[in-house]
């Protein structure tokens, strides 16, 4: 069991950590020319031909180096192919980005740039990619730190926002048919300070994406609370969060199972652990033993071990400080162990931004770490013995289709794990879109959570370990199938083959889905089972009636042409369940 483990995992800790771990993680770069890129900066994780399996790209931000495109082919086999995908952009890139743009489930990628403009590249779904910059109303010439998406105003559409260093920040608005408006000003996300790295996430939990920014020289961090429409409001000195010193990259995780998430910040000197207790937040890194002393940029927060609890790998820049990267293995009773100590882990060049993902699928998470001079890129293979675990792949049902912001929960022995689907993290990268949980020596966890952008959620129980699943909105848990993942995205749907086993013993009713949001004349209700009624509050908590007809079977239309533009909150009743939605009435 879960209490068990922890009680054995201390002890060895603490015998082991003396001395390190030999070769948890293997260097498969090594002598590898295709991936001495030099001066490289940023990693982004994702599988962009829609294959299984992840690939990656790396940023350089030599203004003579282009940036490279790494197609993953198994069994640790990948292939440079930069020059056939049209992605070698030269430039001072820093970071990049994947996300579908225009929802037409292909995998586009924004990348960012040193005082030249920033570019959009649309996935063409043939191993190739076109430069729509121009196209776009996209215009970013600043010093760029962080790129972030995920859908900031409630329409599901996913928006990009990036962190300028000593130039406004921008908030681009995906309007459809890859056209962005900046709505940065008055959106209370501005900011011309020394910006650098960011994160997205729902840090209250409360259905909508949320951004914490760290600060280099001296100016407070910010933790920037969204209201679900993309207004912010800057909460960080409420929560002890506006730490001021040299903040570099950022990454989030439940640290301690308290079912809060909290935040490892890196920094020049010592690094920070800001754990959520109490409706507050405290820096407990140097209590925990976490308060590395070098120039730290990337961070990965990842379960590398799979034993339940969320572990740390920093990235130090050693030409700068000379300090090595750090592994820190998470013990579980709120204490951090480095188990880097004479392995290759400790990697000491320059390092600035890494990412993880499991490359050969072998349910252990892999990383790779970019580095400005020699050896260039690292990938790193994880050989460590490990517990169970379960993955997902999550698709929405929505123009958000690979659901940024989508929650997973799992219960193992009696523990809620959580996590979320990001795009953007660290420092100038990104890790996969597939969420990984350890479940130690849990066998069968007792259940999943999902829940979707639109607030609808699902569980399953009894799921089997040692699987990836594809979960889809609306439809049962089915184990992982590269075929039918992939005719997914192209638009088609074809039934479970013979290999795919449907797990949930758990399954959702009365199946919804509203559209659009924001709204103007009309709004769209399909529900699996019977309306019973439909209530509609403003703020102030009055409530508006609006007629609903029914249009055809399991559909019903909302006449919204009359509403006062605003905010509002929708209650769907049922045969069996309430259904709560807030809807933005332009």
């Amino acid at each position: 069991m879960i209490g068990v483990n922890r009680l054995l995992l201390a002890t060895g800790l603490l015998i082991l950590g003396q001395f390190g771990f030999a070769q948890e993680f293997v260097e498969v770069s090594v002598d590898e020319e295709k991936f001495k890129v030099s001066s490289s900066k940023g990693i982004s994780i994702a599988d962009f031909d829609n294959d299984g399996d992840d690939d990656f790209y790396v940023t350089a931000s030599n203004e003579d180096i282009p940036n490279r495109l790494f197609r993953n082919d198994g069994n640790w086999n990948f292939t440079d192919v930069t020059e056939e995908s049209g992605l070698g952009y030269i430039a001072r890139s820093k970071t990049a980005i994947w996300f579908d743009a225009n929802a037409d489930g292909l995998l586009d990628i924004y990348v960012s740039n040193v005082r030249s403009r920033d570019q959009l590249f649309r996935n063409n779904g043939d191993g190739s990619f076109t430069n729509i910059t121009e196209s776009t109303g996209i215009i970013n010439v600043n010093t760029p730190f962080s790129v972030l998406c995920g859908d900031l105003n409630g329409d599901f559409w996913p928006d990009i926002y990036v962190t300028n260093f000593l130039d406004q920040n921008q908030l681009w608005i995906n309007k459809e048919d890859f056209s962005f408006q900046n709505k940065i000003i008055g959106s209370g996300a501005e900011s011309k300070s020394k910006d650098m790295g960011a994160v997205m996430y729902d840090y209250d939990m409360d259905g909508d994406q949320d951004i914490y920014i760290t600060y280099d020289g001296g100016d407070p961090n910010k933790l920037l609370e969204n209201d679900g429409t993309g207004s912010f409001i800057d909460v960080a000195p409420d929560y002890n969060m506006d730490y001021q010193g040299f903040g570099m990259g950022v990454d989030f995780a439940d640290f301690n199972h308290d079912g809060t998430y909290d935040i490892y910040v890196t920094n020049l000197y010592d690094n920070l652990l800001y754990l959520s207790s109490n409706n507050n937040f405290s820096d407990v890194a140097a209590f925990n033993g976490l308060n590395d002393y070098g120039m730290t940029w990337g961070v990965i927060a990842f379960d590398y071990n799979n034993d339940t609890h969320s572990d740390i790998y920093i990235i130090n820049e050693y030409g700068f400080s000379p300090y090595s990267n750090i592994l820190y293995r998470n013990n579980g009773n709120g204490n951090f162990v480095n188990v880097s100590n004479g392995t290759p882990m400790e990697s000491n060049h320059n390092g600035f931004g890494g990412a993880y993902g499991d490359f050969d699928q072998d349910g252990k998470l892999d990383i790779v770490v970019a580095n400005v001079t020699d050896p260039g890129v690292q990938v790193f293979k994880n050989q460590a013995s490990a517990g169970n675990y379960v993955s997902f792949t999550l698709l929405d049902n929505s123009p958000n289709l690979f659901a940024i912001g989508a929650k997973v929960q799992v219960l193992v022995d009696g523990v809620w794990l959580y996590d979320e689907v990001t795009a953007g993290s660290g420092y100038n990268s990104q890790n996969s879109y597939n969420l990984h949980f350890g479940t130690g020596d849990i066998e069968t966890v007792d259940a999943v959570k999902v829940i979707w952008t639109n607030g609808e959620s699902q569980t399953f129980e009894n799921v089997s370990t040692n699987k990836r699943y594809l979960l889809v909105n609306g439809s049962e848990m089915q184990e992982f199938d590269a075929i039918v993942y992939s005719e997914i995205l192209a638009g088609n749907t074809p039934p479970p083959s013979d290999e795919v086993v449907i797990t949930s013993s758990l399954k959702t009713e009365n199946i919804l889905s509203t559209w659009p949001n924001p709204v103007n004349d009309e709004f769209n209700i399909s529900l699996s089972g019977q309306l019973k009624k439909v209530t509609v509050t403003n703020t102030a908590g009055q409530e508006i009636n609006i007629p609903v007809s029914k249009f055809k079977e399991n559909h019903w239309k909302m006449n919204t042409s009359l509403l006062p533009v605003g905010i509002y909150q929708i209650a769907i009743t049922s045969e069996s369940a309430i259904h709560y939605q807030r809807i933005i009435k332009q």
